[in-house]
């Protein structure tokens, strides 16, 4: 998200393609627990059972890709839907914590729509005091990798070509049940992390080109420079000059009575 000259905000530059496959993506697994793999080998079950309706045609079988060698499931739903493709549908608004800034509601062109098989609810399942349970909304953008979580979808399948149709889950909510293991792992690394040692940060100054204000700020500094610079013009003892072709040399007393009347400030 980009601001004009004028400080509102402004969209980026998509194309329809772009904006159509923008979508909300999971994915979950349980690292190999028995249950879990009873639930993924229930969604091939599916699949052969939606065989049964489509006589003429194949549906393939879909692929998870493992997460860190273990199965996984994968669910996703687009933002949005071609219009022509539902045109009885009615449009949804966005959820408040899907869209609070109104950035997909601006971005969608009138070709597309929000509808019903685009909508996903995040929710979390908690208790009252009582000992009910209820699932209230809440911000995707607080689930974190490590929660513990419940997806429902429904399965889709699309007809591609040679009469063989693609399936896929379609997500349709994402409810947080706990996230208390994530959080504890986070205090764990956080305490297993070293603190950050406080270092004196050691600036270099350059050099000015210039002598005219390379000087120090210090008025003792640049008495003692003026001392240093004196001494090493006495310590000179035969200076030879050139003047008028003819080389002469000079003893200290003879420069010193040139720099007498001089005075040079570094």
């Amino acid at each position: 998200m980009e601001k004009d000259e004028d400080g509102e905000r402004a969209l980026p530059n998509a194309t329809h393609n772009s904006i159509r496959n923008l979508r909300q993506y999971v994915k979950i697994t349980s690292f190999g627990s028995e249950t879990f793999q009873e639930a993924h080998d229930q969604i091939e079950r599916l699949r052969k059972r939606l065989q049964t309706q489509t006589v003429d045609e194949q549906v393939l079988p879909i692929n998870f890709v493992p997460h860190e060698g273990s199965p996984c499931i994968e669910a996703h739903a687009r933002y949005f839907t071609d219009r022509n493709l539902v045109p009885y549908e009615k449009r949804q608004p966005f959820g408040e914590f899907v869209d609070p800034f109104h950035v997909l509601a601006d971005m969608k062109p009138d070709s597309f729509i929000h509808g019903q098989d685009n909508k996903v609810d995040y929710l979390e399942r908690t208790t009252d005091r009582i000992g009910c349970v209820r699932h209230v909304p809440m911000d995707p953008g607080a689930l974190r990798a490590g929660d513990i979580v419940e997806i429902a979808f429904c399965c889709v399948a699309v007809p591609i070509k040679e009469k063989r149709r693609l399936m896929f889950l379609n997500l349709r909510a994402v409810t947080l049940l706990d996230d208390s293991v994530r959080k504890a792992a986070e205090a764990r690394q956080r305490l297993a992390t070293p603190p950050l040692t406080p270092h004196k940060i050691v600036r270099f100054k350059r050099r000015q080109a210039y002598v005219d204000i390379d000087y120090s700020e210090n008025e003792s500094e640049r008495a003692k420079k003026r001392k240093q610079d004196e001494r090493r013009e006495v310590e000179y003892r035969n200076v030879y000059r050139e003047v008028d072709g003819q080389v002469t040399g000079e003893t200290n007393e003879g420069i010193e009575r040139e720099f007498s009347g001089m005075h040079v400030d570094h």
